[in-house]
């Protein structure tokens, strides 16, 4: 079996729901952490085999399979495949895992994995009459939780997210007081990372326009970065955040900086509706390497002026154990899951370029991490929160493992990440050492991949060898992915 590598590596901010990502198309974000992926990776145009993205929405502009619209809109040749996954809130990580197994079998050489999710701009869905001239069906936002539910199913199993927090809370005892604090941990220590710049190498910045996109328009995406010409072979693995026109921003002085608006190069595209195509962007032979023409001569770049977000918008430095205390509990009048326990509604996209030995050699890359195993696993859906226990003892059987010295965590909420830390036995000083997704984030198919992202930053940083990224699952599902940083 092939070894399995991990290469380069980027995430866009995370943004609030309704927030400073909201005029932004799931699509063109998945775009954007695609071509940066590759640029940072070194890859040339033609060398990529595939690309698999997580997405758990897919009911509005991430229909269709959204990792083939992140192809052609990234500039990556027309000949470069794609398909997207959905496990809901692993998806992201799921991408990576099946990457993975692709090159291990020989299928592949190099993969760019990874998620993208916009709540934001999630649509609201009627559920078609099932006889004519009947009146609307159900209608339901797809944002988040269960919807248009068979109704062969009932309680506990269809219980609602924060529910099910609820009732890992009550099984092995965690207090409201052991939730806030852990809610206060991570903003925290996400404001303590942002501060420090140690966000800054894992985050490609997203050029946004002053007036907010309407949802389902065809504005202006940003701009992709330049790729690679083919076999150039500079990796710029965990180099930094460079990339056309992001700007760069003093860790802490807000959530954008000026952007110029100008293309990276290579990334010409025409006259929104002219019907004049940028010079170069003429149409190449199937096969050839060039950048998509679908992307040339439909996309157009993000023109004029306009910022770059390049801090995540979720992090309070005004939080307090007092404020945290004052929130009233929302799924059940004698709970402990607050608003502020629970990890918001998000968008975001990240991806890595998953490669086997073969290719790092043959194109020079300069791999981060090796990935040792990745695994999946059942528990009842009402206890969906504690999916992660049994898919890391799964993995860590499988890799002969007794322990790892690094863990992400996905933080769906306080209690849920508190009860798998306990069952673990982990040590809590290693997990979500800058802070977790109650104080990022959400965005349900990224961040699987932006938990590797950040795994690897902090495996470099603090000389790790080996790394845990995990999430849970709704319906009753945890995935896990152990890593070994070379």
């Amino acid at each position: 079996m092939n070894e399995v590598f991990l290469v380069g590596g980027a995430r866009t901010p995370m943004g609030r729901y309704g927030g400073v990502l909201a005029g932004v198309r799931p699509d063109d974000l998945a775009a954007l952490v695609v071509a940066e992926a590759v640029r940072r990776g070194g890859l040339g145009h033609a060398a990529v085999d595939e690309v698999i993205l997580g997405a758990a929405n897919q009911a509005g502009e991430d229909n269709r399979n959204v990792a083939r619209m992140a192809v052609l809109l990234s500039g990556l040749p027309a000949t470069v495949p794609g398909y997207t996954v959905n496990r809901l809130c692993a998806s992201g990580l799921t991408a990576v895992i099946s990457a993975a197994q692709a090159v291990r079998a020989g299928e592949a050489d190099l993969v760019v994995a990874g998620g993208v999710e916009s709540m934001t701009r999630a649509p609201w869905v009627m559920a078609k009459p099932g006889t004519p001239w009947a009146k609307p069906g159900e209608v339901a936002d797809t944002s988040l939780g269960w919807r248009l539910v068979n109704p062969r199913f009932s309680r506990p199993a269809t219980l609602s997210m924060g529910e099910t927090a609820e009732e890992v809370a009550a099984l092995d005892g965690i207090t409201r007081e052991e939730s806030d604090a852990w809610a206060l941990r991570s903003h925290e220590r996400a404001v303590a990372a942002a501060k420090d710049g140690r966000f800054a190498a894992e985050i490609v910045g997203v050029p946004v326009s002053g007036k907010r996109k309407p949802i389902g328009s065809t504005g202006s995406p940003p701009t992709a970065p330049a790729l690679p010409a083919p076999g150039s072979g500079t990796s710029t693995a965990g180099s930094g955040t460079s990339t056309a026109g992001s700007g760069t921003s003093a860790p802490g002085s807000g959530t954008s900086v000026t952007w110029s608006g100008t293309p990276a190069p290579g990334s010409e595209t025409s006259a929104a509706g002219s019907g004049a195509s940028a010079p170069g962007s003429e149409t190449s032979a199937a096969g050839s390497g060039a950048p998509s023409a679908v992307f040339r001569g439909v996309a157009p770049a993000f023109s004029g002026a306009g910022e770059a977000v390049v801090l995540d918008e979720g992090p309070r430095a005004d939080t307090t154990l007092e404020r945290l205390g004052r929130l009233k509990t929302i799924f059940r009048d004698q709970g402990i899951v607050t608003a502020g326990s629970s990890s918001p509604l998000s968008d975001g996209a990240a991806a890595l370029v998953v490669a086997s030995a073969a290719a790092v050699e043959r194109y020079g890359l300069t791999p981060r991490a090796r990935i040792v195993t990745g695994a999946s696993a059942g528990v009842e859906p009402h206890l969906m929160g504690l999916g992660p226990v049994p898919a890391t003892q799964k993995a860590l059987a499988r890799a002969g493992w007794t322990g790892v010295d690094t863990v992400e965590i996905n933080e769906a909420f306080a209690p849920q990440v508190l009860a798998c830390v306990r069952r673990l036995g982990l040590d809590p000083e290693t997990v979500n050492a800058d802070g977790g997704a109650i104080a990022l984030g959400h965005p349900l198919g990224c961040s699987g991949a932006r938990l590797v992202v950040t795994l690897l930053g902090r495996m470099e940083r603090e000389g790790a060898r080996r790394g845990l990224a995990a999430l849970c699952v709704g319906v009753g599902q945890g995935v896990a992915m152990l890593v070994e940083r070379l």
